[in-house]
């Protein structure tokens, strides 16, 4: 995830027609202590030659290897993956959205 400071925000907004066109998205960013939206540069699943059902599988299986990690780690490093998991989902939304 790429997340954007406050000035190079106001020079994205500025061309708020094309924020769809530079997958550019307001994202709820978990921080420390609370959460806060971002603007965020999110990777696309499929251009517009490819279909997003052809990363379907690919799709599955990083989330079958945030799962194994999941096993494998307890306490406050946990967030950080459901974290990830939740972000993984988010672009695959967005990607489908933008199809």
């Amino acid at each position: 995830m790429v997340l954007l400071y406050a000035n190079a925000e106001n020079e994205m907004l500025k061309h708020k027609s094309d924020i769809k066109k530079l997958f550019l998205t307001t994202y709820l960013c978990p921080l420390k202590i609370s959460s806060s939206y971002h603007l965020t540069i999110h990777p696309m699943i499929a251009d517009s030659a490819g279909s997003v059902s052809e990363f379907q599988e690919e799709f599955n299986e990083l989330l079958g290897h945030i799962n194994k990690l999941r096993l494998r780690t307890s306490g406050y490093l946990r967030k950080y993956i459901d974290n990830t998991e939740e972000y993984i989902k988010y672009v695959w939304n967005k990607s489908v959205e933008y199809k």
